[in-house]
C-alpha cells in the first residue's frame, strides 16, 4: 500500500506497508515494494506474530525494497512499515 502522510507545517512522508511470509527454509527473503520509495533513506518497522526468540534484521535497503534476514528458519508472516526519512 502506498500512503503519503502530511500534517500542518510538516513535509509529507512516503509510507509503504505490506507483509512478507517466511518459510522454514528462508534465512533471507527479498521484499519488493509495489511502488518504489523516493530513495533508500527510510526506516522500517517490523510487526511480528510468531517466535519472538528469532532475531530478524534488514539489509540491502534500496528504493525498490529490502532484504529480511532471520537467525533461523521460521514459518511466520511479518508485517512491515517503511517510512521515508
Amino acid at each position: 500500500m502506498a500512503l503519503v502522510m502530511t500534517t500542518s507545517g510538516v513535509a509529507a512522508k512516503t509510507i509503504r506497508t505490506g507483509t512478507v511470509t517466511l518459510e522454514l527454509t528462508d534465512l533471507t527473503k527479498a521484499v519488493t515494494f509495489a511502488v518504489a520509495m523516493p530513495n533508500a533513506n527510510y526506516r522500517l518497522l517490523l510487526e511480528r506474530t510468531g517466535n519472538a526468540s528469532t532475531v530478524l534484521w534488514v539489509t540491502s535497503k534500496t528504493a525498490s525494497g529490502f532484504t529480511l534476514n532471520a537467525t533461523i528458519g521460521i514459518s511466520e508472516t511479518v508485517g512491515y512499515y517503511a517510512i521515508e526519512d
